[in-house]
């Protein structure tokens, strides 16, 4: 299926963080997301994916002021 649509490789670790990555960006509950993968400790979701959030409100702000200007 990846290889008929184009797409690069990606193992199953990479499936996860894509997933965790897009229900942040979904505005899925961190506590959600913590629960789906498994991670006993609220802190190591929060360490590692809070900064995906950042870059994209980021980026998300960079947009909007590219289009205003």
């Amino acid at each position: 299926f990846i290889a008929e649509q184009g797409l690069p490789p990606i193992s199953l670790h990479g499936l996860r963080h894509t997933m965790a990555t897009t229900g942040i960006q979904e505005g899925a509950p961190l506590r959600a997301i913590q629960a789906l993968l498994g991670h006993n400790d609220y802190q190591t979701t929060e360490k590692v994916y809070t900064h995906i959030a950042d870059q994209i409100s980021r980026s998300a702000i960079d947009s909007i002021t590219r289009a205003m200007s």
